[in-house]
């Protein structure tokens, strides 16, 4: 997870609720990516708290999935 947020990037905000969701690489392997969404809170000043983290599915975002399909 923590690789997936360092590099990673902002695919949404939910600015009511002082979440983000980012999606970033994770490399299991030298040959094995898969892409990982965390949301993660930011509501107090001192720390960033991870609320789940899941894998995409390729039928509802776009590959890499970085943006939802229409």
């Amino acid at each position: 997870m923590l690789e997936a947020v360092k590099n990673g990037k902002i695919i949404e905000e939910y600015t009511e609720d002082c979440r983000i969701l980012i999606g970033g690489a994770i490399n299991l392997t030298d040959k094995a990516t898969i892409y990982l969404h965390v949301v993660c809170e930011y509501a107090d000043d001192n720390y960033v708290e991870f609320v789940t983290a899941y894998i995409p599915d390729n039928e509802i975002w776009e590959n890499p999935p970085f943006r939802r399909r229409r």
